[in-house]
Order: structure tokens, then C-alpha cells, then sequence
């Protein structure tokens, strides 16, 4: 419930616990784990390491240029923006939103809700789509050409 998978992204959030693998961040509980930076905060512990800022109350991470705050938890990493009430991701032509949730990244669509996987051309279908336009300060007229594109690939699925 509430998994979210991005596969060249490389982050998985389970139930409120991020696991991002190139970035190397674990929260599990308000437990924060960094695996190639290797460390661990347990609720209140501040950590600063390799230019990473840790904080496990309102969980806030500096790390490799991402920004990540665990309340209405936004991550901004390598073009990436994810907030994690309507959750959003834009990352390498990604797009992500967390309520009807579903990931664009490379052709690959997956949402949790009913969990699709869409591997360029596999056909997939979704409940509702909200999205939120935040891609990499597109110009307007592309962004929605591509939004119509997809919702007309969605619906002739």
C-alpha cells in the first residue's frame, strides 16, 4: 500500500519508509539509515556527513544537492521534486504523483494503487490521473502536449 518503486530513479517508499539506492538513504520509523555514507539517526539525532544534513523529527536532508523534509516531504535531487502529500517526481523525465499514484520514467509506468508495471508498450490502466505539471520547467505548450499524449495512450489501453 503505498509502495512506490523507481526503478532508474532508484528510490522505493514503503508505508512512510524511503529507500533511496544511488543516494544511499533509508527512513524506516523516523529512522534514518545511509548506507554509503554510513550512518544512522534514530528520532532527534543530527547527523552531518559527506555534506548530508540529517534531522529525524521533521526529517531534513542535504546530500548531493537533494533537499529532502519528511513532513510534506519534499525531495528536490539531480532535477528531481518529490512532496509526498500529492506526491510529485520529476526526475530525468520522470513524473510521479502519490495519490492516484504512477511513475513516467524511460516509458515505464507504475502505480501502486492497483500496482501497473507499462514496459514501452505494454498495455496498463489507471483509475484516476491527476497530475501536477512541474517537468523540468518544460515550455507550456510541450508540457501539455505531452500530458495529452499520455492520457490518450492511457486511454486507448
Amino acid at each position: 500500500m503505498g509502495a512506490l518503486l523507481g526503478i532508474m530513479g532508484a528510490f522505493i517508499t514503503v508505508r512512510g519508509t524511503l529507500l533511496g539506492i544511488m543516494g544511499a538513504f533509508i527512513t524506516v520509523r523516523g529512522t534514518l539509515l545511509g548506507i554509503m555514507g554510513a550512518f544512522i539517526t534514530v528520532r532527534g539525532t543530527i547527523l552531518v556527513h559527506m555534506g548530508a544534513l540529517i534531522t529525524s523529527k521533521d526529517t531534513l536532508l542535504l546530500h548531493m544537492g537533494a533537499l529532502l523534509t519528511s513532513k510534506d516531504t519534499l525531495l528536490l535531487h539531480m532535477g528531481a521534486l518529490l512532496t509526498s502529500k500529492g506526491t510529485l517526481l520529476g526526475h530525468m523525465g520522470a513524473l510521479l504523483t502519490s495519490k492516484g499514484t504512477f511513475l513516467i520514467h524511460i516509458g515505464a509506468l507504475i502505480s501502486n494503487k492497483g500496482t501497473y508495471f507499462f514496459p514501452i508498450g505494454t498495455k496498463i490502466k489507471m483509475r484516476s490521473i491527476r497530475l501536477i505539471a512541474l517537468m523540468h520547467m518544460l515550455p507550456n505548450h510541450i508540457y501539455k502536449q505531452f500530458i495529452a499524449s499520455l492520457i490518450a495512450s492511457v486511454k486507448s489501453c
